[in-house]
């Protein structure tokens, strides 16, 4: 009835977030532009954020969308307990298979896939969805894994989104 009565072809409301549905109002299109904008000249970190139900999530699957064949995404959305389990999460939705638990370890490898990327001309994009819930601990991994940069770029473009707790 619902899509008869609204002449829809189909379900623009489902129970995951459809990016071709977002409504891209001028609040919407404003935050998109600034994302890319910030990933296309390498600013390194941005952050989205807005109160819950306004769409961030929906905007990241339509950002990492925009972004494939141009860049290497990760898109995590899950709580991580400590550092290790954080990179461990990214190496794995990067698809590098996690060269065991130390976490030095683990930074070199994600380090080594970030130089190599830069070479091909990609960049590596995380989008870390519901930040605000990240532990001090997982937000000191997240700055100390934004610092992997050559003289004249980041390396890594790390995308923040979460409520409003996130800017505290």
């Amino acid at each position: 009835m619902f899509l008869q009565f609204y002449g829809l072809n189909e379900q623009p409301f489902g129970v995951t977030p459809d990016p071709r549905f977002l409504y891209m109002g001028p609040a919407q299109q404003e935050a998109f532009s600034s994302l890319v904008y910030g990933i296309e000249t390498g600013r390194g970190f941005m952050a989205l954020i807005a109160s819950p139900g306004l769409g961030k999530t929906t905007m990241l699957h339509r950002l990492m969308e925009r972004l494939q064949g141009s860049a290497r995404t990760a898109f995590l959305f899950q709580t991580f307990r400590n550092p290790g389990e954080f990179l461990r999460g990214l190496l794995i939705d990067l698809e590098i298979e996690p060269a065991g638990q130390d976490l030095g370890e683990l930074q070199r490898q994600l380090g080594d896939a970030l130089i190599e990327e830069a070479r091909s001309g990609k960049r590596i994009v995380v989008a870390i969805d519901e930040a605000q819930n990240l532990d001090d601990q997982v937000l000191e991994m997240v700055r100390m894994i934004s610092n992997f940069e050559t003289p004249d770029s980041k390396l890594l473009q790390i995308v923040l989104v979460g409520q409003p707790q996130l800017a505290d």
